[in-house]
């Protein structure tokens, strides 16, 4: 039963954006979290213990992975602590991996099917414009040619082919490194832009 929301949709949606750079982004904490077909959101910690004869922090740690997948429409929320590890007590390190074989397990358990990841803009979900109290008023397309949004993150791509009066449809994680019309081509009558976007060495250049 929902008692109420906490947070607005807004918020939550930038604060699960910010999650999956953890895990998607090169150089991110949690990329030992990262399954292949889903699109995973999370946090690593690692944190001392208390020392209880002097009441100060001891050398031993935790480390943890907590995180939620899919990221874009969650069906799991699993944490994972390991006390004292023997390894590294980095949590991207020793308790991401144990994320990734637990959520693989779990998913596979849901039957939760992997999202597309063919840009095909007929099956896309489109992503709705903001409303004029969440951003500024539309501007109308360059007349010449279609930009290009290739590298860009989700966020700074919507916020500006919104900006433009775009209709945007995406699919993939990670950044833009694919679009439809291609950069420089000219524009259509519906003003309709299909983004796909991937992560690590897939990634292209404007």
């Amino acid at each position: 039963m929902v008692v109420r929301r906490v947070v607005s949709t807004r918020t939550a949606e930038t604060v699960t954006e910010l999650l999956r750079r953890v895990v998607e982004e090169r150089g991110g904490t949690g990329t030992k979290a990262r399954l292949d077909d889903f699109p995973v959101a999370g946090k690593t910690g690692t944190a001392q213990k208390v020392n209880l004869q002097t009441g100060g922090y001891s050398s031993k740690r935790i480390g943890s992975f907590v995180g939620f997948v899919p990221a874009n429409a969650p069906r799991a929320v699993i944490l994972v602590l390991i006390d004292e590890p023997k390894t590294a007590s980095y949590g991207g390190v020793v308790a991401a991996p144990v994320f990734r074989a637990i959520a693989s397990a779990v998913l596979k358990r849901l039957a939760v099917e992997p999202p597309a990841t063919a840009l095909q803009a007929s099956a896309a979900t489109p992503v709705p414009r903001p409303t004029p109290t969440e951003a500024d008023a539309p501007v109308a397309p360059s007349p010449s040619a279609t930009p290009s949004f290739l590298g860009l993150s989700l966020r700074e791509a919507l916020t500006r082919a919104h900006a433009a009066g775009w209709e945007v449809v995406v699919s993939g994680t990670g950044y833009v490194a694919a679009q439809q019309p291609l950069p420089g081509a000219p524009l259509g009558a519906d003003h309709r832009l299909a983004l796909r976007l991937a992560v690590g060495d897939t990634l292209a250049t404007p």
